[in-house]
């Protein structure tokens, strides 16, 4: 130890517990998705432009979803007052960082790039109040330090990575019988960022040892009546700020409604597994074994086999009553009791649409069969060893769904479309060859012999988008 500033005093947001000597080792967690499921935006509730505006930090003058602290807030809300904040921890994080704290030769900290001038309250408020919940969670929450970016408001930060690395560098020149440094991060930029670094310095350092160690990313997702009352602050946010003219306005929209079966998420992994399975035995073959097949669309969840076109008209009331009903409308049903059952069933479609299991909705579920995988090559990039396509998906009904209704003569499976999407496709072919295969035509493949078996839930679904004023 040298006389300089300890790293700790210069770096931690919070009073920092200086260790005694000698330090031997020192141990780095990553906050975000690595130690605590911090929560993330919702990919199925945003049209793709404005999901990418949202987490764009450039986009909304509030920032991006990652720059706000606003949804940690409010999950921290939400969790305190069901007190289930224990969830929201990496268990087997917690396992590590307990081991950590009770090594005395061995300083603890959380690194994170959140800037400190607007995260260091909501972290060490989650912090606090995750150990006034439970005891045994409080044990594994001990830390050196609490770090985040140094920088001040309206001043532009540094990068994550060089932040991170000059802090470690301040820590392997103060702490001179420091001989091992343990990394925990989820994100693959930063674990490359971080091995580059100790390649670079290790001459420098010659007994370190250095651990960096990937950490699978999970996060939460935040109930979607609160994400939608929270995207609509972030454009109220953003326009007031630019009242003086600098930039644009914009306001919140949901897209055209989308009516047809929608299949659980379940269902969808079972699907993208056959769909992978059936196109890589099909269209490779020992020259192109080494390819990547980069499927263009169908990148959307929620998927859905549409039973009406979808520019905004809407299913009459008495044919969605048959759909919910399987049919059985019965005859005594007045237009009153229809409202009323439909406008209940919508009030809970989007919550359906996300379960694999959801007892109460059993009358509106319908069951499909894979019939047809087709595709459509699009391009061959023989030096990227990538081949662009399109893939199209026909099912039909089980023989058991009595009523399964459609303007449609099949049953395609499409994501979020936009206005061009394209539904009818009758050329069936066998798969032919790679080359003979850019024609713009659509090669189909039974997929009957091994049956696969889809659930859906009927329902409408919109998603938000952000337009301009």
């Amino acid at each position: 130890m040298n006389n300089q500033i300890d790293p700790l005093t210069k770096w931690s947001c919070n009073r920092p517990c200086l260790p005694k000597e000698p330090v031997k080792r020192l141990h780095i967690y990553d906050f975000d998705n690595t130690l605590f499921y911090s929560p993330s935006p919702n990919k199925s509730l945003y049209l793709y432009p404005t999901f990418q505006q949202l987490l764009s930090g450039d986009f909304f003058l509030t920032g991006g979803w990652w720059s706000d602290p606003v949804p940690l807030e409010l999950l921290l809300k939400l969790r305190v007052n069901d007190k289930t904040l224990k969830s929201c921890w990496n268990p087997d994080m917690l396992k590590l960082t307990r081991m950590s704290h009770e090594q005395e030769d061995t300083i603890s900290i959380v690194l994170t790039g959140r800037k400190e001038w607007l995260f260091k309250d909501i972290l060490l408020n989650i912090l606090q109040k995750s150990r006034a919940e439970d005891p045994e969670l409080a044990a594994s929450l001990h830390f050196n330090g609490i770090c985040l970016k140094k920088c001040e408001e309206g001043i532009p930060a540094p990068h994550t990575l060089t932040y991170k690395t000059d802090l470690i560098n301040d820590f392997l020149h103060y702490y001179s019988d420091l001989d091992e440094i343990t990394i925990y991060d989820d994100r693959l930029n930063q674990i490359n960022g971080f091995k580059k670094y100790f390649n670079t310095f290790q001459a420098n350092f010659p007994k370190l040892q250095w651990f960096v160690i990937p950490v699978e990313p999970k996060s939460i997702k935040l109930p979607p009546y609160v994400e939608y009352v929270y995207f609509q602050s972030v454009i109220t946010r953003h326009n007031w700020l630019s009242r003086e003219g600098h930039s644009k306005l914009y306001k919140l929209q949901w897209a055209k409604p989308q009516y047809g079966y929608f299949l659980t998420l379940k269902s969808y992994q079972d699907l993208l597994i056959r769909m992978n399975t059936v196109l890589q035995e099909s269209l490779l073959d020992d020259s192109t074994a080494d390819y990547t097949l980069n499927v263009t669309n169908l990148y959307e969840y929620p998927c859905y086999i549409p039973c009406i076109v979808p520019h905004g008209k809407k299913l009459q009331s008495e044919i969605i009553y048959k759909i919910i009903k399987h049919g059985n409308a019965g005859p005594h049903v007045t237009k009153n009791m229809m409202a009323t059952e439909i406008q209940d069933f919508m009030d809970g479609t989007f919550d359906s649409l996300l379960e694999d299991d959801n007892n109460k909705r059993n009358f509106c579920k319908y069951d499909f069969t894979l019939k047809y995988l087709g595709v459509k090559i699009q391009r061959i990039n023989s030096e990227e060893k990538i081949i662009d396509l399109e893939v199209f998906v026909k099912f039909k009904p089980n023989e058991s769904e009595i009523y399964c209704y459609s303007l449609y003569n099949q049953f395609n499976l499409v994501s979020h479309i936009n206005d061009n999407a394209s539904y009818e496709h009758d050329d069936k072919f066998n798969m032919a060859q790679l080359n003979e295969m850019i024609n713009n035509k659509v090669y189909y493949k039974s997929c009957l012999e091994d049956p696969l078996i889809v659930k859906t839930t009927f329902g409408m679904f919109s998603k938000m988008k952000c337009i301009g004023k």
